[in-house]
């Protein structure tokens, strides 16, 4: 099911991309250690794991529903 695929591939992909947003961020912050390094970290970077996290599970859960509604629609085809 091309849904459920998609949704999957989103959930990989976002991963993906978070995951090299942490390399990256890890890279600036062993150079950039002022007041506003501190502050980003505290503020702008606290909550993106946890975010992330929510929504891979979301699109999880989505393509799941998916899947089921797609069965129970091809079942009362088959009725």
């Amino acid at each position: 099911m091309r849904a459920k695929n998609d949704m999957l591939g989103c959930a990989n992909r976002m991963r993906k991309t978070a995951s090299e947003f942490r390399e990256a961020v890890a890279i600036v912050l062993e150079h950039w250690r002022d007041d506003r390094a501190a502050r980003f970290q505290r503020e702008d970077l606290r909550d993106i794991d946890q975010v992330i996290d929510q929504l891979t599970i979301q699109l999880q859960q989505s393509s799941e529903l998916v899947t089921k509604l797609d069965r129970q629609l091809r079942d009362e085809e088959e009725v």
